[in-house]
């Protein structure tokens, strides 16, 4: 996850430099304001603030003025097969990075959102599981309760341990910590053999875990005093660490492989490996520039096929490999 999170920042970067040249040579101009929110905005964050009206004014400034040339310039470029191809890389890690920011920040339709952004790319990694059961999800959250749809919009479907911004986690990763607890020195690992005991633990977890809670913010008080906390990747160590990580790859990027988006540079219309240089095969280009639309493709057909009323498919049915072809060999 950290990996693909540096490739989208460092890929990100690079891409955004050179929708700065195709301005100029198009006499197009991003308005000062963006600089000067961009500035305030990191500012804030690198003192530890949670500048959400900040982020929401830049949000403002970038979907209006920035959005639209944007576009412009990927529509272009995706002349390129290389640009066309990273381009796309950069659009599906953006939404495994919604999915996270979804459950961090408890945000319901959000959650939904990135969950329909993701069934194409379960479908062509042949991810038989996801997309079958995926749409059965979706369905269900679309037919809650109204109590529970309006808890679920207050944030309530993530799981925070403690009180803070930007710290909550999907409810199976919850689990799982509560069951890494139940394994540890302190839960059930001397005590699994005796029924006794183990029923004796269980009923009295919830007192003995408000117990524990109690005991910590006593051992700690600063911590407890400070209420609200944020995630360990917002300190100031770990987005220096991330920041310098980020740099590497993109002076990787831009001084020893071909820049996937200078697509005015000498760059030939087949699809090119940017570290070794080679090119692919048409049947290679044609797999990995049309996976989404395969993918999508796929995912229709099975609900229409399986869950839908007219639908003459079986749930259980085959549902056949996508037998994507990459640049593995090359």
């Amino acid at each position: 996850m950290t990996a693909l999170i540096y490739a989208y920042e460092a890929l990100s970067q690079v891409r955004f430099t050179e929708f700065l040249k195709w301005l100029q040579q198009k006499n197009e101009e991003l308005p000062d304001e963006l600089w000067e929110q961009l500035s305030t905005t990191k500012d804030l964050l690198l003192a530890g603030a949670a500048p959400q009206s900040a982020i929401s004014e830049l949000q403002t400034i970038v979907e209006e003025h920035v959005l639209p040339l944007l576009a412009d310039f990927r529509t272009e470029g995706a002349n390129s097969p290389t640009f066309q191809l990273w381009d796309a890389f950069i659009t599906g890690v953006h939404n495994l990075l919604l999915n996270l920011r979804a459950e961090r920040e408890g945000d319901w339709s959000l959650h939904l959102h990135s969950i329909v952004s993701a069934l194409p790319y379960y479908a062509i990694a042949d991810k038989v599981n996801y997309t079958r059961w995926t749409p059965v999800y979706l369905m269900d959250m679309l037919a809650l309760p109204t109590d529970v749809l309006e808890a679920f919009k207050r944030g309530e479907f993530s799981v925070r341990e403690t009180c803070g911004t930007f710290i909550g986690t999907a409810s199976d990763m919850g689990t799982e910590h509560k069951i890494k607890e139940l394994k540890g020195p302190a839960g059930l690992k001397h005590i699994a053999k005796k029924q006794s005991a183990m029923v004796r633990y269980s009923l009295t977890r919830h007192i003995t875990g408000n117990w524990s809670t109690q005991i910590k913010n006593r051992a700690r008080p600063a911590e407890a005093a400070e209420g609200i906390q944020t995630h360990k990747d917002q300190g100031k160590a770990a987005m220096a660490r991330d920041d310098a990580n980020v740099r590497k790859m993109v002076e990787q990027l831009t001084n020893h492989m071909r820049n996937p988006f200078d697509f005015d540079a000498d760059t030939p219309d087949v699809l090119v490996n940017i570290s070794t240089g080679m090119h692919a095969t048409s049947a290679v280009q044609q797999s990995l520039l049309t996976c989404v639309d395969v993918g999508k493709v796929k995912v229709e057909t099975f609900v229409e096929r399986a869950l839908s009323v007219a639908g003459k498919g079986k749930f259980y049915d085959a549902i056949k490999q996508s037998k994507l072809k990459t640049f593995k060999g090359y």
